[in-house]
């Protein structure tokens, strides 16, 4: 069986940031919504607020390439997760938790991201973004 695939909850919402934001901003995004996972997590405490800072001062030089479009931010929000799971591999390793595993790391992590990504954020925008132009457009001509 394959081990669980966890999701970066706040990738999306941190891509987002990172556009529009401070690095300062961001980092403090980062920070609370570390902390709000490591409440009710069952490992050591501020290791997903570490990781998720980690993880956004990673993501910060290459912001510049994504945009906020669907496909991107799903692009973005794998490698967010990427970033993500490699620094989580890492802290388990300092802290001798033996719960990091390739294929969660390399390959499931990061896709899921993305489908979570494109189903939660990306596609729901664009639909609103569709809507008002259709009613935007049938104001103007009715």
């Amino acid at each position: 069986m394959f081990p669980p695939t966890p999701l970066v909850f706040y990738a999306p919402f941190l891509i987002l940031a990172l556009g529009r934001f401070s690095l300062t901003v961001c980092l403090w995004l980062s920070l609370f919504s570390g902390l709000l996972l490591d409440l009710f997590s069952t490992s050591f405490f501020a290791t997903s607020s570490i990781n998720y800072l980690l993880a956004t001062l990673a993501f910060y030089p290459i912001k510049n390439l994504f945009n906020e479009k669907s496909l991107s931010i799903s692009i973005a929000s794998a490698l967010f997760s990427l970033l993500f799971s490699l620094i989580e591999f890492f802290l388990f390793l300092l802290f001798k938790r033996n719960e990091a595993h390739f294929f969660s790391i390399f390959l499931a992590t990061p896709l899921f991201n993305a489908l979570y990504a494109l189903l939660w954020f990306a596609l729901p925008t664009k639909g609103i973004e569709m809507i008002q132009q259709a009613w935007k457009k049938n104001r103007e001509n009715g």
